[in-house]
């Protein structure tokens, strides 16, 4: 009960991140991340390809770098790495996200 308490207002959190973006900018899916150890996070891909996550009721803006392996998503204190259907998140608040699997969920109508 309390990971899908904890969900809803994962994706809550990350619902309302996209409130705060520009009129015209689209989001089609939301992914949510449950991770060992209960805790949780939100994250979507914006149209310039960066990952945009929502974790602890933080907000952050990752960019893309090269891995050798996988994705990996940083914004100089955050980092987000994805391999083989499994995510990492490093540095954000009220983590660790480690081993973490994903959920994707379609946002049909995204509040603005």
């Amino acid at each position: 009960m309390r990971k899908a308490v904890h969900a809803v207002i994962v994706l809550a959190s990350c619902l309302s991140a996209c409130a705060l973006r520009p009129p015209g900018d689209d989001v089609r899916f939301v992914s949510l991340w449950y991770c060992k150890g209960g805790s949780a996070f939100g994250m979507y891909f914006d149209e310039k390809g960066a990952a945009v996550v929502s974790a602890a009721s933080h907000l952050y803006m990752l960019q893309p770098v090269p891995s050798e392996s996988g994705r990996r998503y940083v914004d100089g204190e955050v980092e987000l790495i994805m391999r083989r259907g499994r995510a990492d998140l490093i540095g954000a608040a009220g983590g660790p996200y480690l081993d973490c699997v994903g959920d994707s969920r379609r946002v049909v109508n995204p509040p603005r």
